[in-house]
């Protein structure tokens, strides 16, 4: 209960039976041994009953060689009950040698940073005798803060086991998860920490958490009890990563799994399972499968891990019907979307492939998505069953053109329910400067189709809507054009211009997010500017914010940043927030037309390229700030100018040196009225698709406050037997959405045909006579006879 005792010899504890000397440490307290050098005698006592740690430490002093001569063996396990205070154990070696595992029994209580036990030692593998593991009980947390490396199974039954700093399990078989229990390991050093090959790590049943990210090495293994409906394991606040590791599940219970999907891990806040499974890996144990002939598989779904068991349908491999000799026959189909092949009375076959996209209508949900913004719009889809037509595509579906140049695309025609006319061809949506023509214009199978961009065609993107017509049918597809410029250009809204009587030309481009603006000119300052200006017309209040990433020039007020600028004569009205190589950043204005400018906030010293700058107008305030990395701002300075509500907004850059360019890059450019977002939009919003053909229907991103960015879209809510395609996948302004409807296929036999409701033979029966079929959902199948009887 305070100060120290120290044993100083081997097995200093001998002479007492089991059971008959516990020891308790209490706040204050502490034993320790002393270690000696190899061979000689210091402490490897072994204690004889609990060792209990209210507070305490379990320490060893001396210098240890062999890890024989300085260690603690605990054969009855250790409980800690340490209130607020922590106890300790920082003995270099301390083997866990009870018989099963040594049980570390830890109650929770307030102690600092929330650690009841830190073992900040090492529990190591002891002689052939002692290769046991440790049980982790009670509800409180247990930390491991060394490199471990005993022989048995980690057993977390309840409360919390952390792995902390260099912390890690190096050589026994499993790390057993039970529910209720965690498995920290957020505050290691080298994260994700690595589950390594040969290891186990096994969810005892309940919910049991991982907190943190562990990654499955490739060797490593995943065993899951699975009880009642309950996720074995629970990922929280990191990632579980598998690499197609052997997975065991125990379907604990007397009741075996029947068809259906199981969640095994699931996720809550900030959890997600990642990486790759393998089915071919998977053994069921326990209970096992009720379902005979299954296909059992492993999926990652949403960010959590699934069994999924496909069972094979229920069906009457015998069926008998009664027809008058003489005459036809037809049989009533209820499910003929099962219906895989067929053979006739004539031992002719009849294959139904498939029975195409469920007919129908349904509700998809078009997603849009760009880093936290998610938005989305819907499409009514209605299917419905085929006559002939036809369907076109084209390879490639997307197409970049240099002005000046051109491109061709495959266009094909593909038949569906015998379709055999001619289709002419038609395209629309071309954008400024570009012709097409086909060759040929009509066609019963294919046609090449060339886009001609003359050498003043827009540049930008567009989705160009190919049209094929035969008769009373019409179907189109789609083709993303790009049109180079042949010099670079700014995007769409935005222009550039020299300020002021400048000694070299400047210029300014785009390309993947990144402007180039280069300038000349003496200087943004006194009463009259002289640089390269890119810009937007704004109106009212604006935000403008950008990426300095670069400047060429190193003379030391060469300038580079954001401007709002009334208008672009060079003694305009402006505010701007400039950096510059090596002098720092600053708010500058000019507050009237012809005044000398000021510098609001002074030069901010050390703030260099790369760097985040922003400029803010609310009504006649201006106000500038700086940024290491776009999210947490420094305000720099405030001040009032009175400027024309109508103005520009931009990117200025000049040299300070009329014989020289300074280029600056910009990066993460928007200028906005209000925070930059976007809205999803479908034209049309309902299709009727036939089976076997597709529809199309142009994904418009519409933006809200000057957004810029790139939105990658995806359907959900899609019928069965119905693809999505978008092209393309992102955008920045518009895709073509097409929706692809499955056919039914069929090859009949002599006398056999079908339609939606009835399978009919057409031909004489006789005595005898009989059809065999194959009934499939895609992944099974059963084969039956139907009997007629002749009367």
């Amino acid at each position: 209960s305070g100060g120290t005792v120290q044993l100083d010899t081997d097995n200093s504890l001998a002479g007492f039976n089991p059971g008959v000397l516990p020891v308790t440490l209490n706040v204050g307290g502490t034993l320790t041994g002393l270690a000696t050098a190899d061979g000689g005698a210091g402490t490897s006592t072994h204690f004889h009953d609990l060792l209990t740690l209210n507070g305490g430490t379990l320490a060893m002093g001396g210098t240890q060689v062999n890890t024989r001569y300085g260690t603690w063996d605990l054969d009855f396990g250790v409980a800690v009950n340490g209130g607020t205070n922590t106890s300790t154990i920082s003995a270099l070696d301390v083997i866990p040698s009870e018989s099963g595992g040594t049980i570390f029994n830890v109650s929770r209580g307030g102690a600092p940073g929330g650690v009841d036990l830190n073992v900040t030692g090492t529990l190591i593998n002891g002689s052939s005798l002692h290769d046991t593991g440790i049980i982790k009980t009670g509800n409180g947390v247990m930390a491991l803060a060394n490199t471990n490396s005993y022989a048995g199974d980690t057993v977390i039954s309840n409360g919390v086991l952390a792995l902390v700093g260099n912390g890690s399990i190096s050589n026994q078989a499993q790390i057993e998860i039970g529910g209720g229990a965690t498995f920290d390991v957020s505050d290691v050093s080298n994260a994700p920490y690595d589950i390594l090959s040969g290891q186990t790590l096994t969810g005892l049943g309940g919910a049991g958490t991982i907190a943190g990210s562990l990654d499955m090495s490739l060797g490593a293994a995943l065993e899951v009890d699975y009880t009642n409906g309950t996720p074995t394991l629970t990922v929280t606040n990191g990632t579980l990563t598998l690499s197609n590791n052997p997975v065991t599940l125990i379907v604990e219970g007397a009741t075996p799994l029947t068809g259906g999907r199981y969640k095994l891990v699931s996720v809550q806040t900030g959890g997600l399972v990642a990486g790759s499974v393998a089915s071919s890996s998977l053994t069921v144990g326990g209970a096992g499968l009720n379902v005979g002939s299954a296909a059992i598989s492993l999926q990652i779904s949403g960010g959590e891990l699934y069994l999924v068991v496909d069972t094979p349908p229920a069906i009457a491999n015998v069926v008998t019907n009664y027809v008058t000799y003489g005459t036809g026959w037809h049989m009533s189909i209820t499910n003929l979307e099962s219906l895989a092949g067929w053979s006739d009375a004539d031992g002719e076959t009849l294959s139904l492939s498939g029975i195409g996209a469920a007919i129908g209508t349904a509700t998809v949900t078009i997603a849009g998505t760009d880093g936290t913004l998610t938005h989305t719009t819907g499409i009514n889809l209605t299917i419905t069953a085929p006559g002939p037509d036809f369907s076109l595509s084209a390879s490639p579906s997307s197409l970049t053109v240099a002005q000046g140049t051109n491109g061709t695309s495959a266009i094909t025609i593909n038949p569906i329910a015998g379709f055999n006319g001619t289709v002419s061809l038609s395209a629309s949506g071309l954008p400024s400067g570009v012709t097409v023509s086909f060759n040929p214009s009509s066609a019963t199978n294919g046609s090449t189709l060339t886009l001609s961009a003359s050498g003043t065609a827009a540049a930008g993107t567009s989705i160009i809507t190919i049209t094929g017509t035969s008769g009373s049918l019409t179907n189109s597809t789609s083709i993303s054009l790009t049109i180079a410029a042949s010099g670079g250009g700014l995007p769409s809204g935005w222009t550039d211009a020299d300020i002021g009587s400048v000694g070299l030309v400047g210029s300014a481009s785009y390309s993947n997010g990144t402007f180039t603006v280069s300038g000349s000119g003496a200087d943004i300052w006194n009463a009259g500017d002289q640089c390269h200006y890119a810009y937007q017309s704004v109106s009212g209040d604006q935000t403008v914010i950008a990426r300095v990433v670069s400047e060429s020039s190193s003379v030391s007020y060469a300038k580079a940043g954001v401007m709002i600028r009334e208008t672009l004569d060079t003694n305009s009205v402006e505010a701007s927030v400039l950096l510059t190589p090596t002098n720092g950043v600053s708010l500058q204005v000019r507050p009237t037309t012809g005044a000398n400018s000021i510098n609001v906030s002074g030069w901010i010293r050390n703030i260099l390229p790369p760097q985040w700058v922003k400029l803010v107008r609310s009504g006649n305030t201006f106000t500038g700030s700086y940024s290491t990395n776009g999210s947490t701002w420094t305000q720099i300075g405030s001040t009032s100018v009175t400027m024309a509500t109508n103005a520009t907004a931009g990117l200025a850059v000049s040299s300070h040196d009329n014989t020289s360019l300074n280029t600056a890059t910009f990066d993460n450019v928007s200028v906005a009225g209000q925070n930059p977002d976007f809205s999803l939009s479908a034209s049309p919003g309902s299709l009727t698709i036939v089976q076997g053909a597709n529809g199309t229907s142009t994904i418009t991103v519409n933006p809200i406050g000057g957004y810029s960015g790139t939105v990658s879209l995806s359907a959900s809510g899609l019928p069965s037997g119905v693809t999505a395609s978008f092209n393309p996948a992102s955008t920045t302004n518009s895709s073509t959405l097409t929706l692809t409807a499955s056919a039914a296929s069929s090859v009949l036999g002599t006398n056999v045909t079908y339609d939606s409701r009835y399978i009919y033979y057409n031909g004489v029966l006789t005595a005898g006579d009989h059809f065999t079929y194959t009934i499939s959902d895609g992944t099974y199948s059963t084969t039956g006879t139907i009997y007629l009887e002749v009367t």
